[in-house]
């Protein structure tokens, strides 16, 4: 799919790593955003876990 992206613009094919290098973190982005995940990564390693609110009495807007 990059490889026919990177055709399709006219670059040259030495940058199909640009865009493969950006796909995995966009990939990895949407998997710790399911909650069941950050669940887990709490209990598992709760060193990756997202921080808490800096306060409890934050208004939301």
């Amino acid at each position: 799919m990059w490889a026919l992206i990177v055709e399709e613009l006219g670059l040259d094919q030495e940058w199909q790593w640009v865009s493969g290098s950006q796909v995995v973190p966009a990939c990895m982005t949407r998997v710790m955003a399911i909650p069941a995940v950050n669940e887990f990564i709490k209990r598992s390693m709760p060193w990756l876990a997202a921080a808490p609110p800096a306060y409890e009495g934050m208004h939301e807007a």
